[in-house]
């Protein structure tokens, strides 16, 4: 991610609140809501090193990321949308339980944050 340097008036910075993932997205979201160009330049590939969130056990990672994902359906998406993405979300870790049952608790226990 780059950011001219008038985006950064006021600061330019990452929600706190989006624990794993969806950070960017939404912070050029508010910066185009700031009337900042935002440009997608799918062609351009660019990589990192593994961070210490990379380091956490499989299950956290996925709560923390559905965590991110249903902060971020709050803050953009209509509640009917929110509703499917949720219902979604429950009937998948439903039918994965016999299968999958350390998942299926990792998405279900991150359902406590929806409202």
């Amino acid at each position: 991610m780059a950011l001219k340097p008038e985006a950064h008036r006021p600061v330019a910075r990452f929600d706190d609140d989006f624990l794993l993932y969806y950070e960017d997205i939404d912070l050029c979201l508010r910066l185009k809501a700031r009337g900042a160009s935002v440009l997608w330049w799918h062609q351009l590939t660019i990589g990192h090193q593994k961070g210490a969130g990379s380091q956490v056990t499989s299950s956290r990672r996925l709560k923390l990321s559905t965590i991110s994902y249903l902060r971020f359906i709050q803050r953009y998406c209509p509640k009917w949308v929110q509703l499917l993405r949720v219902a979604r979300l429950i009937i998948n870790a439903l039918l994965r339980i016999p299968l999958q049952p350390k998942r299926s608790a990792a998405v279900l226990s991150s359902l406590q944050i929806w409202r």
